[in-house]
């Protein structure tokens, strides 16, 4: 069943240089009980997507389209009932811990906040349910008396967990949890992330540009790029037989194949290309990848690829052949040079 239902969501902000089309028609699906990865670059507006769900965003941004919610829309939902919805319904891991946590307050008031307002408890109960709630997530609770500053990067992510969980939402979206961590402390946050959504049979939406992270603990994966979802399916068989070239492009860019990448550089959300908004670092595409935006298809259950090669051949693994004849100059160079990059 599903928990989360995005449909067609657009965010624009407006810039110096123009329109900047952070979501540029984006749909997904969040089932109940289940942990989705929203892996891809950074800049391609993975973290919009989470902010916009939480209705975090300036009032300066033009959002259209649908967030059902449990059935209900959530960008028709008035702020004040929003509000309820914050911490209870829906809870958040933001990016950079050190700035998302008020450096004035101790970890321990930041967090007995959240059940004297959504559950009107008293101080001394308040702070009971933070020091079982820390302790949940592996911080002694004698340090509910210290100021984030006084914690490590990972400690502070652990703090995080904890506000994030803290009234047990049906929806935990966390934004880059592993961000700056050393490899010691991401397996250890990424263990007890997944432990505990689990434990709670919670639904967990994991932005992150860190693929082995998502491969670790999701369910399903969506790879977006440049404001729109080139593909989603069962993390299985994403990782196992990817049906898009940027998706073949991030894993090969791991180190167990040789660290290597795409040439170019991600587009701008302002003015991105003409047609498939990868092509210009594609080495497969068709000539009409330059001209013709790919739509989103659906190519089994709850797996979608956008992508001109796929639905010309219909086989994921046919996807980095193309037809030599209809390649342009331009894309047959780019192929040469980028041949080890797939």
């Amino acid at each position: 069943m599903k928990l989360l239902d995005i449909k067609n969501l657009r965010v624009y902000f407006e810039a110096e240089g123009g329109i900047v089309k952070a979501n540029d028609g984006v749909s997904l699906e969040l089932g109940e009980s289940e942990i989705l990865g929203l892996i891809g670059e950074t800049g391609c507006g993975k973290s919009i997507l989470g902010r916009v769900v939480m209705r975090l965003l300036s009032e300066k941004a033009r959002v259209e389209g649908r967030l059902l919610y449990k059935g209900q829309d959530l960008l028709t939902l008035p702020e004040n009932k929003m509000r309820l919805f914050r911490g209870k319904e829906i809870g958040i891991m933001l990016q950079n811990p050190a700035q998302a946590l008020n450096p004035v307050l101790t970890v321990g008031e930041q967090l007995a906040e959240i059940y004297r307002f959504h559950e009107g408890l008293r101080e001394r109960e308040a702070k009971e349910k933070a020091r079982a709630m820390f302790k949940r997530v592996g911080i002694k609770p004698d340090r509910l008396g210290e100021y984030p500053h006084q914690f490590s990067g990972g400690m502070q992510q652990r703090v995080m967990l904890a506000i994030g969980l803290a009234l047990k939402p049906s929806l935990l979206i966390a934004d880059e949890p592993t961000k700056g961590l050393d490899p010691s402390t991401k397996h250890q946050i990424v263990a007890l992330l997944s432990a505990l959504v689990r434990e709670e049979h919670s639904s967990l939406l994991l932005i992150t540009h860190d693929l082995e992270v998502a491969a670790t603990i999701c369910d399903r994966i969506a790879v977006m790029y440049a404001g729109e979802i080139l593909e989603a399916g069962p993390a299985k068989k994403i990782l196992s037989s990817p049906g898009h070239p940027y998706t073949r492009n991030l894993l090969h860019s791991l180190p167990k194949y040789g660290l290597n990448v795409a040439v170019g550089q991600s587009p701008s959300l302002i003015s991105p290309p003409l047609g498939c908004r990868f092509h210009p670092r594609c080495g497969s595409c068709l000539k009409k990848c330059s001209k013709i935006h790919p739509d989103l298809l659906k190519t089994g259950p709850r797996t979608y690829v956008r992508c001109h090669v796929y639905g010309k051949s219909g086989k994921a693994d046919e996807i980095m052949k193309g037809a030599p004849e209809e390649m342009s100059e331009k894309t047959k160079n780019t192929a040469e040079v980028g041949r080890c990059h797939f």
